[in-house]
């Protein structure tokens, strides 16, 4: 009996440890399973960490090269739009360069051509003298005007028509000759316009006793002078002013019209 106790208890044992081992077994094969699930599972974490990585890395090296690409683009176009506004700078410059030299050069020309304008100006006031210069008197009868070659030559101008009356109005030096001015009597201003002048005698001039034949004769001389400085028509002032009747007899409202100097002898 007590052998068939030990034994049972034996068996239980054993059955006991058996399972034990059973259950041991198991636990240690869930574990390996467990650790085998979990290396998997980190190493397929660890496969995505790198897929990422490798994201990342793509991403950076894709940033890098656009980031890259842009600054190219962008020396480009800070290096051509220099160069473009500055090629617009120089034609501009270029440009004004030009014009100013154009118009350097126009005012050159202008200069020249007023120079050369003036200097031809000069030049004919210069040439333009009236030699021989011709004076007129009368003969004493107050019958003829004649007209007698003076020793000077004066220029063509107000100053020389001013020059030319007073030699006139000095009196003839040939013995055969008579002046018909009274004594006194002054030029005061001689102007000359185109075809006409304007002559203006002091005062005194209205003293001459000369008769109506004598006073025309008067006129005739003073329109033959200015005749050699072009003009046609003579009008006769006194101190400026309109000379009216002159003596009551003439009219000098009206200009006096210049005849030719070949109707005139010339006295030697």
């Amino acid at each position: 009996m007590r052998k068939m106790r030990t034994f049972v208890i034996g068996a239980m044992a054993l059955s006991l440890a058996a399972a034990c081992g059973v259950n041991e077994a198991d636990n240690n094969e869930n574990e390996a399973d467990n650790n085998v699930g979990g290396a998997n599972e980190v190493e397929e974490n660890l496969d995505e960490l790198n897929e990422n990585t490798e994201g990342v890395s793509n991403q950076e090296e894709n940033a890098n090269a656009s980031n890259e690409a842009d600054d190219e683009n962008n020396a480009e176009e800070d290096v051509a739009e220099p160069d473009s506004e500055n090629n617009e700078n120089n034609e501009e410059a270029n440009t004004g360069d030009e014009n100013e030299s154009s118009e350097e050069e126009a005012e050159a020309e202008n200069s020249a051509s007023n120079d050369d304008e003036a200097n031809e100006e000069a030049a004919d006031e210069t040439e333009a003298v009236i030699s021989p210069l011709y004076l007129y008197f009368s003969d004493a009868e107050l019958l003829n005007n004649y007209r007698v070659e003076a020793d000077n030559e004066v220029s063509m101008d107000e100053a020389g028509a001013m020059e030319a009356m007073e030699l006139w109005a000095a009196g003839p030096t040939h013995e055969e000759l008579y002046p018909l001015l009274p004594e006194g009597t002054t030029v005061q201003s001689v102007a000359l316009d185109d075809t006409s002048a304007e002559v203006s005698f002091s005062p005194e001039i209205e003293d001459a006793n000369l008769g109506s034949s004598g006073e025309m004769m008067l006129l005739e001389q003073i329109a033959m002078m200015m005749q050699q400085f072009g003009a046609e028509e003579t009008s006769i002032l006194v101190d400026g002013e309109s000379a009216g009747a002159l003596l009551g007899h003439t009219d000098l409202d009206e200009a006096v019209q210049a005849g030719s100097p070949e109707d005139f002898q010339s006295m030697e």
